[in-house]
């Protein structure tokens, strides 16, 4: 795991997710964007926030709450433009932005991760996500993420 400090994959303050993601860093470059797992500090506590996004334009605010260790973000580098949905939107590259809550890639092959992964029989596993949205104006269909969302999370 590497620090996010003073990288394009710092978001310890509120900034825009566009205004690094063009910049020339050799993970950005091979997945044309965001698709990477931030290591979350919340200790899987869910009652502590883990990441927050916010759409300046239409004021909704989208909080994650979480038991996982990670926070995958993929702000949709793959689409093409070939995909429409309601109201005819043309979904392109960088429409969006996701955020998976989850164990870290490879975690059966790694000691340090490997206790959140197994479960043994007859115990149960329990995860939990809360997502909580607000919003002052009306909900607007289609979600940008290249110009106006920012976010602030709470990567360790």
């Amino acid at each position: 795991m590497l620090s996010v400090t003073a990288t394009p994959f710092g978001f310890k303050s509120p900034r825009y997710v566009g205004d690094s993601i063009d910049v020339d860093c050799l993970q950005l470059n091979v997945t044309g964007g965001y698709d990477h797992t931030w290591v979350l500090n919340t200790q899987g506590d869910d009652t502590r926030l883990a990441a927050r996004i916010t759409d300046d334009a239409s004021g909704r605010t989208v909080e994650v709450y979480t038991t996982e260790p990670g926070l995958q973000i993929y702000t949709a580098n793959g689409l093409k433009g070939n995909i429409t949905g309601k109201k005819q939107t043309v979904y392109g590259k960088r429409c969006s932005i996701c955020f998976e809550t989850q164990h870290f890639a490879d975690s059966p092959n790694k000691p340090q991760f490997r206790q959140q992964f197994f479960v043994r029989v007859n115990d149960t596993e329990s995860h939990r996500l809360s997502l909580r949205r607000y919003s002052i104006n009306r909900f607007i269909d289609t979600f940008y993420s290249r110009e106006f969302l920012s976010f602030l999370t709470s990567f360790r």
